[in-house]
């Protein structure tokens, strides 16, 4: 054994010998060139680390894949039958482009134009920021999952979000269709004083009782520019959320929005308890 010690302590010496002669041959300037280097490397490793501990607060500390699941939609049945009689061909076709209204198209289901913007704005920062990946889904598709993390965009549209307002967790938010406002699941006082040309959202994350490592999130709006101005928050100001939660809680982000400018979703409020006031930075 005392063989080997010898032995490791010759060669560790032989190294450094050699390692100080090397050094000795690089001019100072490069070597404080090569210290300056790393001292970046490791305050940017830090810095990363640090901001992605901040958005696993916000999008949960275990999640590896989001489902981001937007509402599928098809033509009222209804509207279809009232039209075959004396006009088939819109009932054959009742769908149409802005830019080329001389034609008509048909689909299965289609999804709202403020919901394709939502999933693009969260996917990426998911990617960026997270390095968490994202498969875009049809609510119908997971609407009997409940073991997955998700992102919901849409409020009474998205069947997941529906999931998330009846789950025993979630004793944040609702949706009141009487009042058309969301409201305190508690209570059932309004979340926001209405102000005309406005649009409202929230962005709303539990963990299901059923599975509480999983973490689900809705970015729901009144209108569609609440939906699509909560996810841009989301995505963008991920920071003033993180800063006003304590790890991977749930909480309730309250949004308000210029109709036509998603950049404009500012937060009226941030709760993470059924009793607590909305705070603001």
């Amino acid at each position: 054994m005392a063989r080997y010690i010898v032995l490791v302590s010759s060669i560790i010496g032989s190294v450094w010998k050699f390692a100080k002669g090397v050094i000795a041959d690089i001019p100072r300037e490069a070597l404080l060139a090569l210290s300056v280097a790393g001292v970046i490397g490791l305050a940017k490793l830090a810095w990363n680390r640090w901001r992605r501990r901040g958005f696993k607060k916000v999008f949960g500390a275990r999640a590896s894949e989001y489902k981001l699941a937007f509402g599928s939609m098809v033509v009222r049945p209804d509207l279809l039958i009232l039209a075959a009689p004396s006009y088939r061909r819109l009932a054959q076709f009742p769908l149409a482009k802005i830019a080329r209204p001389d034609m008509a198209f048909s689909a299965q289901s289609v999804a709202s134009g403020c919901e394709i913007r939502a999933v693009a704005y969260v996917g990426s920062a998911l990617n960026k920021e997270g390095r968490i990946s994202s498969r875009v889904v049809t609510d119908d598709s997971i609407r009997q999952e409940l073991d997955l993390d998700f992102v919901a965009f849409g409020a009474m549209s998205n069947l997941k979000t529906l999931d998330m307002f009846g789950n025993p967790a979630n004793d944040l938010a609702d949706y009141d269709p009487t009042m058309e406002c969301f409201v305190s699941k508690t209570d059932r006082s309004p979340l926001y004083a209405r102000r005309s040309g406005f649009d409202y959202g929230i962005i709303l994350k539990v963990h299901p009782t059923q599975f509480p490592r999983r973490s689900w999130i809705s970015c729901a709006g009144v209108g569609e520019w609440g939906t699509s101005g909560s996810a841009w928050f989301l995505a963008n100001r991920w920071r003033e959320i993180s800063r006003q939660i304590r790890g991977d809680e749930k909480f309730l982000c309250v949004l308000e929005v210029t109709p036509g400018q998603d950049e404009s979703s500012r937060s009226l409020g941030i709760r993470t308890m059924a009793t607590q006031k909305l705070t603001t930075d």
